[in-house]
């Protein structure tokens, strides 16, 4: 296991309130989040009960507070498929049964 330092923005950013509502994020999201008029997009790596950790483009890594403005621009989706409730098509498909 590998251990990040702390930097001082990041403590900053671990503290911020700027809203009420805690962001709901999940591992893997793409989201845009605005802190003092600036823009951080990331990957969410990892979220714990009151902060998340984010990485840029750059593979910097910031710690960020979940009551941030924030905007998910890409969900996390594991299987690759566009759409999330994709039903089956089996009409096509004949049943063989054993005699």
């Amino acid at each position: 296991m590998t251990y990040n330092r702390l930097t001082m923005d990041d403590l900053v950013n671990i503290r911020r309130r700027d809203t009420n509502q805690k962001a709901s994020v999940n591992i893997g999201d793409l989201i845009k989040v605005t802190l003092d008029k600036q823009e951080v997009i990331g990957i969410v790596l990892q979220v714990d009960d009151k902060t998340m950790k984010l990485q840029n483009a750059r593979g910097e890594i910031k710690w960020v507070s979940l009551y941030v403005i924030y905007e998910i621009l890409q969900y996390n989706n594991k299987k690759g498929d566009t759409h999330v409730n994709k039903k089956k098509n089996h009409t096509d498909k004949k049943r063989e049964t054993k005699n």
